[in-house]
């Protein structure tokens, strides 16, 4: 696929999920909940997004077999998941930022005490549109463990802590749900792929930390959607601060190819998932 033709795929399923993620959310016990705590938590779910990690599971849950509205619960999910972590992220006690997807974050408009429930609740309604999928154990455990301490959560606990290495960070922190969002239909038909396709993922999970940094030192506000440069004026450690600029555009280019040649023979059936490692680094270089 050439660049142009999978932005507009992307964009076809980033639209399906869109469209049908509010009727999933209209039957969960998030409309049991009182109206202005509501409206906080739909702030950060509509906010929008790239939706890549919904689009992901879409797509590995169809070559898997996997019934749609199954696999839409996962890939909602995961979003959910994936929202609590921005907007615990933006708090002040973490990263402590005013922007998200292009929009005030959660706390600027709610209070940081919203802003943090907010957060417990996109945590809990992730897990319960898992049980709502009816998954088997297995695929709910590597969900769990992929999001908490020895997953998603650690790596903002070493983030914040500082001296750990940074591939051990960005495996966790941004890392496990990408490998999550390739690997979960995998897990749930107990493909003997499963192992080479978390892999594959979790390597992709890399390539898109590090083109998130190319894009932080040299982008804006209006095309991140958040503060651009904020890592640096921090002192946080990014590839492009350990490895500068050019050094680290080459290592990205490097795991592109490693990336797409693995693909053709573990996701042959998707030429969609081929051409997505260079999708991810080109999308905006």
């Amino acid at each position: 696929m050439q660049l142009a033709e999978i932005q507009e795929e992307f964009r076809v399923r980033q639209s399906s999920f869109e469209a049908a993620y509010p009727d999933l959310l209209a039957s969960s016990s998030l409309y049991r909940t009182p109206p202005g705590f509501r409206d906080a938590i739909l702030y950060a779910l509509h906010a929008g997004g790239k939706r890549v990690r919904p689009v992901l599971l879409l797509e590995t849950a169809s070559l898997c077999g996997i019934d749609q509205r199954k696999a839409m619960y996962m890939a909602l999910g995961l979003e959910l998941l994936h929202t609590y972590s921005l907007v615990h992220d933006d708090l002040p006690a973490m990263d402590n930022d005013d922007l998200r997807r292009g929009k005030p974050t959660t706390h600027k408009v709610y209070g940081d005490d919203i802003g943090i429930l907010a957060g417990d609740a996109l945590q809990t309604l992730a897990f319960e549109m898992f049980a709502r999928a009816g998954v088997h154990s297995n695929t709910l455990l590597f969900f769990a463990e992929s999001a908490g301490p020895c997953g998603m959560v650690g790596g903002q606990y070493l983030d914040m802590k500082g001296g750990a290495m940074l591939r051990d960070i960005q495996d966790r922190k941004t890392g496990k749900l990408i490998e999550s969002s390739l690997a979960l239909a995998y897990i749930e038909i107990d493909s003997p792929k499963k192992d080479r396709v978390a892999r594959w993922g979790r390597l992709l999970g890399l390539l898109f930390q590090i083109t998130d940094d190319i894009l932080d030192a040299s982008g804006t506000a209006e095309e991140l959607g958040k503060t651009p440069g904020k890592d640096a004026r921090d002192q946080k450690a990014t590839w492009v601060t350990q490895w500068g600029a050019a050094k680290t555009r080459r290592k990205a280019e490097s795991i592109v190819r490693r990336l797409s040649k693995a693909a053709v023979s573990i996701f042959s059936g998707s030429a969609f998932l081929q051409s997505l490692p260079a999708f991810i680094y080109y999308r905006r270089q």
